[in-house]
C-alpha cells in the first residue's frame, strides 16, 4: 500500500514502508524544529500527537482491514525533548497504514504554530530505510475508509452543511458506566477531527473545525449528539461510524444510526 498525502508539506516527511502502524509493533516519531524547543512547544506539539493518539483509542483508524474493534494503540509515550528534536514511542499499534497521513497532517497543523523542519515515521522492527512521504495534490481521499461491514441500520444524508445531527438507537438501555464508555468514545473521536486529522487539502488543517456538546444528550436507549461547524473531510464521517463499529462490537450493540 503506497501512503499519499494530497498536501504539498513544507518540510520533508519520511515513513518507514509497511507494515508501519498495521503491524502491532511501535512507531517512533521524531519531530525536528526549526529552532530549539521551549517548553510551551513541546506541549503544543504533544498535543497534537495526543489527538492522534485519541483518535485511534476510538477505534476510527482501522480502516477497511482491520476491524474497529480490533484496531488499538496501546501507549503514547511522552514526549522526549533534546534541542531542537522531539520523540514519541507509539507502542501496539495495530492501525490502517493511512493513518501515518492522518499524524502528518495533525503535525502539519501544528508547523503553523511551532516551524518544523522534518518528520519522521519510523519502525521498530522494519530494517527497510524510511521513504520520503509521497504527494499527489489531485488525490481526493487520502484517508482510511470505512469498515465494510456496518452490523446496524445505517441512514447517512449527504454531507450539505456545516451541521450534522447524529443520532443513535442501542439494542438496550446502557447502563451509566456503558453510557459513559460510549461519550469517551466519539469524544475521542471528535478531538482528533477537530485538531485537523481530516483535513481538507486546500486549505491549513488549523481551518478544520468541529463544535461538539461535552456529553451527548441521552433519553433511555437512544442519544442525540449535535455537530457544528464541521469543516472537514467527509472521510470523518468514515472514521466516526468505524468508532461506532466499534462501540457496537465492545459496549452496547446499536440497532440504527442516522446522521442528517
Amino acid at each position: 500500500m503506497t501512503i499519499v498525502t494530497p498536501y504539498v508539506l513544507p518540510f520533508p516527511a519520511k515513513v518507514s514502508p509497511p507494515p508501519l502502524f498495521s503491524g502491532g509493533a511501535s512507531v517512533t516519531l521524531a519531530v525536528t524544529a526549526a529552532s530549539s524547543l521551549t517548553e510551551d512547544a513541546l506541549m503544543q506539539l504533544d498535543g497534537f500527537v495526543s489527538a492522534f493518539s485519541m483518535l485511534a483509542d476510538s477505534g476510527a483508524l482501522g480502516g477497511d482491514r482491520i476491524p474497529p474493534w480490533a484496531s488499538h494503540l496501546d501507549d503514547t509515550s511522552e514526549p522526549i525533548s533534546t534541542g531542537f528534536v522531539a520523540t514519541w514511542k507509539l507502542s501496539g499499534c495495530h492501525l490502517d497504514e493511512r493513518s501515518a497521513v492522518i499524524l502528518v497532517h495533525l503535525l502539519l497543523g501544528a508547523h503553523e504554530e511551532v516551524p518544523l523542519r522534518s518528520i519522521l515515521l519510523g519502525s521498530s522492527t522494519s530494517s527497510l530505510a524510511p521513504l520520503p512521504l509521497a504527494s499527489d495534490p489531485d488525490l481526493e481521499n487520502p484517508y482510511p475508509p470505512r469498515w465494510p461491514t456496518v452490523p446496524f441500520e445505517l441512514d447517512e444524508e449527504e454531507f450539505l452543511s456545516d451541521s450534522r445531527q447524529v443520532w443513535i438507537r442501542f439494542r438496550k438501555t446502557p447502563t451509566a458506566a456503558e453510557a459513559e464508555a460510549i461519550d469517551d468514545a466519539l469524544t475521542s473521536w471528535a478531538i482528533g477531527a477537530a485538531s485537523g486529522a481530516y483535513a481538507i487539502a486546500e486549505f491549513s488543517p488549523l481551518r478544520a473545525s468541529l463544535i461538539f456538546p461535552e456529553t451527548v444528550e441521552w433519553v433511555d436507549d437512544e442519544l442525540a449528539w449535535p455537530l457544528s461547524k464541521t469543516r472537514l473531510h467527509s472521510a470523518s464521517m468514515d472514521g466516526l461510524i468505524n468508532a461506532c463499529v466499534a462501540i457496537d462490537h465492545g459496549i452496547v450493540p446499536i440497532a440504527e444510526m442516522r446522521i442528517d
